[in-house]
């Protein structure tokens, strides 16, 4: 099965219940200061998430569908509790650790085959699958959210599923986390 069949199929489930997280919106100056502490490796989080959703001719991927900056507004949302943008940001940096320990190299210098090592690797660790399916379901989100949110820019995924959104779309001063 292809990646546009099985999101056909299945992409109702997995959007159902990303359905309240899918709200969490844009950074704005006043949740900045929500974001994660200086340092953080954005370029890992990238790299990962290049990873799970590849770009492909036919079919947008994590660059396209801006997963980055999606899950930048998502940590920056005031609303996240603070134990959940914990656990993302730990997940990129444990992530970092093991790449180094298993190589000796940082996370995006790594080959598609070490990256695939890596990420199995943190699969198999106690938290790490949960972080793997939160992030799956972000990149959902990315994917099939209204662009207003900072995913999907210029409804990208929708054109690529053949989706026709519902109206009226949100404007972007009646985002939820503006509300």
């Amino acid at each position: 099965m292809d990646r546009r069949t099985f999101l056909i199929h299945f992409g109702g489930l997995a959007a159902a219940p990303a359905l309240s997280s899918l709200l969490t919106g844009c950074a704005s100056p006043v949740r900045e200061a929500l974001a994660p502490p200086p340092g953080f490796d954005w370029r890992t989080l990238a790299a990962v998430q290049a990873h799970l959703l590849p770009s492909e001719s036919s079919a947008p991927g994590a660059r396209e569908i801006h997963a980055e900056a999606y899950l930048r507004g998502v940590l920056a949302d005031p609303k996240l509790a603070p134990a959940d943008r914990a656990f993302l940001i730990d997940g990129v940096e444990s992530i970092g650790k093991l790449a180094r320990g298993m190589t000796g190299k940082h996370f995006v210098e790594l080959s598609h085959d070490e990256r695939e090592a890596v990420l199995r690797g943190f699969g198999e660790m106690p938290e790490g699958e949960r972080w793997l399916e939160e992030m799956l379901g972000y990149l959902m989100e990315a994917l099939l959210g209204d662009p207003v949110y900072g995913g999907n820019p210029d409804g990208v995924g929708w054109q690529w599923l053949a989706h026709n959104p519902g109206f009226p779309r949100p404007p972007a001063d009646k985002r939820y986390f503006l509300l």
